[in-house]
């Protein structure tokens, strides 16, 4: 048996570059900040605009224009999101939206509650009505899986 003295050794210890880690540690909070502030503001004016659809029924001024400015709103916050959980490699975001789709599942519900009591107190509802409602059920199971698919 020959020894291997041919082949080269890896050096025992990794050179750590503090200045490095400082800025890809700063630059993770703040994409975990933007994308928070971003869903924040989504999930806010979502809320109102359901409000306000619900309460006008369904006749709101511009509502094309606004739902694509919070898709847009949430699209920017998803990326964000995505980009600093598998690039940046932040660990606290994914237990931060777990904790908004906790929420989203309680707006759901509630939301669910809420077209069952009208049901049951109201037998003059118009089908429009009922289209809106299963669509904004729709809309919101479809931004559960997309909270779920950056977890």
């Amino acid at each position: 048996m020959t020894p291997n003295n041919d082949y080269h050794s890896a050096p025992p210890f990794v050179e750590f570059d503090a200045e490095k880690n400082y800025r890809h540690h700063r630059l993770s909070q703040l994409a975990m900040i933007a994308g928070l502030i971003w869903l924040m503001i989504t999930f806010v004016s979502g809320g109102k605009l359901i409000l306000d659809l619900l309460l006008q029924d369904g006749k709101v001024d511009g509502l094309m224009e606004k739902m694509l400015l919070l898709v847009l709103a949430f699209a920017l916050g998803w990326l964000t999101c995505l980009v600093s959980i598998r690039t940046l490699e932040n660990l606290l975001l994914p237990y931060l939206l777990r904790g908004f789709s906790w929420l989203v599942v309680t707006c759901i519900l509630l939301f669910y509650a809420w077209i069952a009591f009208q049901l049951f107190n109201n037998a003059d509802i118009s089908f429009k009505y009922l289209l809106l409602c299963a669509s904004l059920l729709t809309v919101g199971f479809i931004i559960l899986v997309a909270l779920g698919l950056l977890l």
